[in-house]
């Protein structure tokens, strides 16, 4: 059983609408979902149920298409457990911080926020407009874009991460989630010239749920 706190809607809908009809039932089959469930407008079920379902399923598809890492070998995204903080920014954004072998950040939009269990409050600081910028393709923020979107604003954004991560107020809570990777230090991708504080690796991602593990 999850007990959810955060779950994107629309980052679910999404994915799940690109997931081809023959492996959906076949994934659907293993997982014993009934897709005419998901599919009934009015069914008698909650609309959560559904939504829990089409969550396993694109969580399914994704690990079958090696997508899927974890915090030490991370891919495009990730599932893993991670002692957290909750906390929000008056932007509307929504902020999950860890610090363990590894620092992560993930951010996403407050209204898919279920409740307000654990919800404590995150710092501001200079470079927060890089970290909402840097989430604002994936929450649908439209405050500060990236200026110019070269690899310092990333590094900013990264550097960002452990600020915000260590600078946060709350409750720590052992949380389980499913992300898509956005930004991350070391990368193959990237060569950035800003050193960690922490030296430890940095990961920021955006996620498609936060759930609290008892």
């Amino acid at each position: 059983m999850r007990y959810y706190v955060y779950i994107s809607k629309p980052k679910v809908e999404m994915l799940y609408s690109q997931i081809p009809q023959s492996l959906l039932e076949n994934i659907a089959g293993k997982l014993t979902i009934d897709l005419k469930f998901i599919k009934t407008e009015f069914s008698e079920s909650p609309k959560e149920k559904s939504l829990h379902s089409k969550l396993l399923i694109i969580e399914s598809y994704l690990k079958e298409k090696k997508q899927v890492g974890s915090l030490e070998y991370p891919s495009s995204y990730i599932a893993d457990t991670m002692s957290m903080k909750m906390g929000s920014y008056s932007s509307g954004l929504v902020y999950f911080g860890g610090c363990g072998d590894v620092v992560l950040g993930l951010g996403g939009s407050k209204v898919n926020v279920i409740g307000n269990s654990g919800d404590g409050h995150a710092s501001s600081h200079s470079a927060t407009p890089y970290l909402v910028a840097a989430l604002n393709e994936e929450i649908e923020l439209v405050n500060a874009p990236l200026r110019g979107g070269n690899k310092n604003s990333e590094s900013v954004a990264l550097s960002g991460v452990e600020l915000a991560t260590s600078q946060m107020e709350g409750v720590i809570q052992k949380m389980e989630f499913f992300a898509k990777i956005l930004l991350r230090h070391p990368s193959d991708e990237y060569e950035y010239t800003w050193a960690g504080r922490s030296g430890k690796p940095v990961l920021l991602g955006s996620p498609l749920y936060v759930s609290i593990v008892d």
